[in-house]
């Protein structure tokens, strides 16, 4: 039980593990992750708000963010750049690892803007 207080330690910046897996896509890590935590601390896990750019956000919103950058970085490639296979192909498997995590995440009962109370609560 000791062991698995290691799962909500906080990085230097302030990030959960849960937050740094799921914005990396790492969704096989993500589910084992809670899969290891009781159901009762689950939803709190997926609801941790981190401080990112001056403001809190959850994690789903985290991996959100992530998907819109994967968009942005899709849409403004160079016109006049012949198109890079490999990197189109990096840049849908990153999409889709993100959309495994978003549902897992969800599954988890994860929020877009969880309250305090959500957030903190074990069930």
């Amino acid at each position: 039980i000791t062991l698995l207080e290691l799962l909500h330690v906080l990085d230097p910046e302030g990030n959960s593990l849960v937050h740094n897996v799921a914005v990396r896509g790492f969704h096989e890590i993500l589910e084992y992750i809670l899969n290891l935590e009781r159901p009762s601390r689950r939803r709190s896990m997926v609801n941790a708000c981190v401080n990112h750019q001056n403001r809190e956000i959850s994690v789903l919103a985290a991996v959100e963010e992530e998907l819109q950058k994967i968009s942005e970085r899709n849409r403004i490639a160079n016109p006049f750049q012949k198109k890079d296979p490999l990197r189109e192909r990096f840049l849908n498997e990153t999409r889709g690892q993100l959309v495994k995590v978003k549902q897992i995440l969800l599954s988890a009962g994860a929020e877009m803007n969880p309250s305090l109370t959500t957030r903190w609560r074990i069930t």
